[in-house]
């Protein structure tokens, strides 16, 4: 049994398989009405919201499988395409958000309360994965330990001798996401590529408007009493 863990970078995958089903999660229990309300236009409300649980389904289905048969690269390539799938399922649900509360729906902000806060922690888990997947070693140790590195950990600039050796894990990752998410910006951990610093302007927009969504539930409610 430990021999079939440690084939599989237990730790680090274990990790990433949870962390995507956290915010598979947080995505599947956002309000159907806001969600779709805004696309009906667009598209069939019932085959979308199939595609949508359908398409998460598959892919988490995928990477449990590709981790227990010990396929590396592949299970690699299914995280990130996951990861994507997720990442615009934010956007889409912050954009319909936005779309319900200016609409007819307006009147009943304080009915969006939770889908608010689902959807803040959904930004912070899926961008916190894309920090750990782009910035060397990434989610597979020992493949990428020559490569650039994406950010500057303090860390990573120091002289102490307990940091020659240090390496980044998922809590400093979940820390920056947490950090561009609530103060707007990277604090104490400087991106370094231009991918850094492109998700981390999606980041900051997606959360802008959340925290603006959220102001105004505030103010709405306030002014109805």
């Amino acid at each position: 049994m430990a021999g079939f863990f440690r084939k599989r970078n237990f730790a680090a995958t274990t990790v990433v398989v949870f962390v995507l089903f956290l915010t598979a999660f947080c995505e599947a229990r956002l309000s159907y009405s806001f969600t779709f309300g805004a696309l009906d236009a667009l598209v069939d409300h019932d085959r979308w919201i199939l595609g949508l649980m359908g398409g998460r389904i598959i892919l988490m289905v995928t990477v449990v499988l590709l981790w227990i048969l010990n396929r590396t690269r592949a299970l690699h390539v299914v995280i990130v395409t996951l990861t994507t799938f997720l990442t615009l399922g934010v956007v889409v649900s912050t954009c319909a958000l936005v779309e319900a509360l200016l609409g007819p729906l307006a009147q009943a902000a304080d009915f969006f309360i939770f889908d608010v806060v689902l959807l803040a922690a959904g930004n912070v888990l899926v961008f916190s994965l894309w920090y750990w997947i782009i910035d060397p070693p990434g989610i597979r140790p020992g493949e990428r330990d020559d490569s650039d590195w994406e950010f500057l950990f303090p860390q990573r600039n120091s002289n102490r001798p307990r940091d020659a050796n240090w390496i980044p894990g998922y809590i400093e990752y979940l820390y920056v996401s947490f950090i561009v998410s609530f103060t707007f910006g990277p604090a104490d951990v400087i991106p370094l590529s231009r991918r850094a610093k492109i998700l981390i302007m999606l980041q900051t927009s997606i959360s802008l408007i959340i925290i603006a969504v959220l102001a105004a539930n505030v103010i709405t409610a306030f002014d109805a009493t």
